[in-house]
């Protein structure tokens, strides 16, 4: 993925810590079809006052460091090289546990992978909405990742919130204006968005995440 468009600019915070603020600009986005006011007041009955309790992945300095060293060598291999990256869902719950750059979502968000899609589960808080500033929302996002000739997409597959099941009408307006986010917040990540920008191919192949070297 070595096309220079495709590493998004002018992106000030971290990727994952991102993501857990986009919905704040999602209901903008979903309020030109139901109107700001009367969607804050309907999007309330599906937050909480509260976050979740997300257990933190356990692991020790010595293997987050190995984790960063195969991220990194995967990331300064030459063209040509004809390597594959696994990357698990425990090696992205170790990332959120362990790196700097994630520090916002530890504790707050735990990655799965499996059946074709990666899921953030935890607590999303929705700061950035005025009338919802201390409100967030629980529940879980899954979407599929994949990488055809250096191009990333992030294909929302679901949205949910442990209140209540969100109508029709919501999850597509929320759906439509999360995923562009969604991928320009992972390939602008600092941590995870190099690795997505070198890599020719990536597939979800049980709980992990199979990436190539680009060509």
């Amino acid at each position: 993925m070595s096309d220079p468009q495709q590493k998004k600019e002018g992106i000030g915070c971290c990727g994952l810590g991102c993501i857990i603020l986009i919905l704040g600009a999602v209901v903008l986005v979903a309020g030109l079809g139901f109107g700001y006011y009367e969607l804050t007041q309907k999007i309330h009955d599906y937050t909480a006052g509260s976050a979740k309790t997300i257990a933190v992945e356990s692991t020790g300095p010595q293997e987050y460091e190995a984790l960063v060293k195969k991220m990194d060598d995967f990331k300064g291999l030459p063209p040509g090289s004809d390597a594959t990256l696994t990357i698990t869902a425990h090696d992205l719950n170790v990332l959120i546990a362990r790196s700097p750059q994630w520090s916002l979502v530890a504790g707050k968000i735990h990655v799965t992978i499996g059946n074709g899609q990666v899921g953030l589960i935890g607590s999303i808080p929705l700061s950035a909405i005025p009338r919802l500033r201390d409100q967030y929302w629980n529940g879980a996002l899954y979407f599929t990742p994949s990488i055809e000739g250096k191009v990333f997409h992030a294909t929302i597959q679901g949205i949910s919130s442990d209140a209540h099941e969100l109508p029709k009408e919501y999850r597509q307006a929320v759906i439509a204006g999360l995923e562009p986010q969604l991928n320009n917040r992972l390939l602008g990540d600092p941590v995870i968005g190099a690795v997505l920008i070198k890599a020719e191919t990536l597939k979800v192949e049980g709980d992990a995440l199979i990436l190539t070297s680009a060509k």
